[in-house]
């Protein structure tokens, strides 16, 4: 049997640099290729319009036009630094804590006719702000909604 090989990457940057640029005369080492970098090349590229987008982004092993102009739209408003990778998921911490769980439940088990709506308004008045969907939500989970 035949040791199994690593399946070919399916985009692979190292065509697109020489091993050394030059920067004022002097050469430029790179010691790995990041996508940043690709980035900034790909819009400096661009920017002399020697081919299409689309035949840029292929370069670049992009499958859409539309990576090539976010790139460029991040570029236009943070410079270097909306070329780098960002933290996904939420920003923000979630309205949807345990104590908000609790109320919405208490609500419920209080007053079984109450709508969503009408949960979400309580807490409103409360100072929690809940939208009547992540109420819906809460009660789902809990098997807590109304029957039709």
């Amino acid at each position: 049997m035949a040791p199994s090989s690593a399946p070919p990457p399916i985009f692979d940057p190292e065509p697109l640099l020489p091993a050394a640029l030059s920067l004022g005369g002097h050469p430029l080492d790179l010691p790995h290729v990041d996508r940043p970098l690709l980035d900034l090349l790909m819009l400096l590229e661009g920017s002399m319009r020697l081919m299409s987008v689309a035949e840029l982004c292929a370069k670049y092993g992009y499958r859409s036009t539309r990576s090539y102009y976010e790139k460029r739209r991040l570029f236009e408003r943070q410079g270097v630094a909306g070329l780098l990778p960002q933290p996904r998921g939420p920003k923000r911490p979630s309205r949807r804590t345990p104590s908000v769980e609790q109320r919405v439940v208490a609500a419920r088990v209080r007053d079984p006719d109450l709508a969503a709506a009408q949960i979400a308004e309580r807490l409103r008045a409360a100072g929690v702000r809940l939208s009547a969907r992540s109420v819906e939500r809460i009660l789902s989970d809990y098997g807590l909604t109304r029957g039709p």
